[in-house]
């Protein structure tokens, strides 16, 4: 399991074991949200930049384009169940 922390720009990987490591960490990494992985093994990241919306900031946008979505390869694909 992947899960992201919006407040530190990094991603934490859960093993099957249940032990938690940092994955990656980036400050590009701005509020990664809705991740998923793909049949070419990659994990996609898309950088939302919400934080900088205008609910947080007093009705200014700081959003900062160009917007990204990262890809990086994991070694593994989707659930067998994904979707199912």
């Amino acid at each position: 399991i992947y899960v992201s922390s919006t407040d530190r720009q990094e991603i934490t990987k859960i093993s099957p074991n249940g032990t938690t490591s940092v994955f990656i960490h980036d400050e590009r990494l701005l509020w990664v949200d809705a991740m998923w992985v793909d049949t070419q093994q990659k994990l996609w990241m898309p950088a939302a930049q919400l934080n900088r919306g205008t609910p947080f900031n007093n009705g200014t946008s700081l959003v900062q384009k160009p917007l990204y979505v990262f890809t990086i390869d994991i070694g593994i694909g989707p659930s067998p169940i994904d979707h199912a």
